[in-house]
Formats: structure tokens, sequence, C-alpha cells
């Protein structure tokens, strides 16, 4: 069964002050289609309203409007000139946030991954049409044992409210990736792929959304 896609007992007051969530993206260009006509056009782009930010976006007002959860999104362009450099970018990025806030409750490396036929990788949560997401972890940086603690309870709070919306393989492991995609920088570091270039914006929407309610579920109780 379905949960529904709001909880109103999960509210608290929003405070500005004192964020609780950082959403950055390593790979900021990474893209989606427009419609289902433009899926075979390019997977990249600055445009933040087809790309990753857009789902990121969708977070924030979320978390913010809905369970007053404070929400820093940096949509700071880390890919470009290009990928190999991109993970050194947003290793500053986050360490510019750690470095003001101490730590954050959450911080979320939010990406897409690139699987050709979009139909492997959706589902369908009441009537609509939703793209699925999965984590990447790396198994060698010191801090992964807490991290798959943390990914492993978003992962079971996720199957039990909306079945479906995690992938069939829910985690891809990596021993050390690029820098250990930052996730040696804290213990509450997870890295996110929504969806994948075919999927149309408003399928990933759709995700983040859902993706919500998860987090704050996740953060229910903390301070």
């Amino acid at each position: 069964m379905v949960a529904n896609l709001y909880n109103p007992a999960l509210k608290g007051t929003l405070d500005k002050t004192k964020p609780r969530v950082l959403i950055y993206h390593s790979h900021t260009c990474e893209a989606y289609a427009t419609s289902d006509k433009d899926a075979s056009k390019t997977n990249s782009s600055r445009d933040q309203t087809r790309n990753v930010c857009a789902v990121g976006d969708v977070i924030t007002n979320e978390l913010e409007k809905n369970y007053g959860i404070s929400v820093i999104h940096d949509k700071n362009v880390n890919d470009k000139p290009n990928y190999t450099i991109a993970y050194e970018n947003s290793g500053v990025t986050l360490d510019k946030y750690l470095k003001k806030y101490g730590n954050f409750d959450l911080i979320i490396d939010l990406h897409r991954d690139s699987v050709d036929n979009k139909n492997d990788v959706m589902t369908k949560i009441n009537g609509q049409n939703v793209a699925q997401f999965m984590f990447v972890v790396t198994q060698k940086n010191p801090r992964y044992a807490k991290q798959k603690k943390l990914v492993n309870s978003m992962i079971g709070i996720s199957n039990k409210l909306f079945p479906g919306i995690i992938r069939g393989t829910p985690i891809e492991y990596h021993d050390y990736g690029i820098n250990f995609y930052n996730q040696a920088k804290s213990n509450n570091v997870v890295l996110i792929e929504v969806g994948t270039y075919t999927n149309t914006v408003s399928e990933v929407k759709n995700t983040g959304k859902y993706i919500s309610r998860v987090i704050a579920e996740q953060l229910k109780g903390k301070k």
C-alpha cells in the first residue's frame, strides 16, 4: 500500500539560520528530456530548469514549505570544462559549507544515471510516472559504515512508504570512486541518482516530491 505524499505531522518551524540539509551537484549539467520527443537530444545542459538542479529545487521547496526543514541548494556548475575535475570542484563547495555550518543532518550530491531506456528506471505511484532513484557509495572511505547505515535507513523508509520508487539494485558500490565522491568529508553525505537522461523533467520532479517525504521521515526527531 502506498502512503500519502505528505505527512503534516512531520512539519516543524522553519529556521533559515540553521540549515539542516545541503544539496549540491558534482555533475551539475546532467540533464533530462523536456518531453519524450527530445529524449535522444543532448543529455548535458546548463539550463537549470531541465538538469539535476530542477530536482534539487523541488526537494528544497517541498522540505521547506511542507516540513519546515531548512535547505541550502547549491547550483554551482562543477562539471565544466569537463567531468574529470567535477568532484574536486564540488569538494571545494562542500568544504565551504562544512566550514561555515559545521555539519548538516543530510548532505546530498544529486545526480542522474545514463540508462537508455527510461522504462527500466521508472514506476507509477498514485497514477503518476515517477523516475526511480538509487544510491552510490564508496566502501573504502573511512565513513562508510555510518553512511551505509544512513542509506539503508532511507531505503527502508522508501520501500515502506512508496514501494517501487527505489531501483531494483538500490545501491551501486565502488571502492574508491573519485576522491571517494567526497563521502569521506561527513558521515551524512549520500550520493543519489534520480532517473536517467531519457526521463522527462516532470517525471523526475515527481520523484523529488517523494524523496522529500523520505528525507522528512529520516530526519524526524533530530534537532
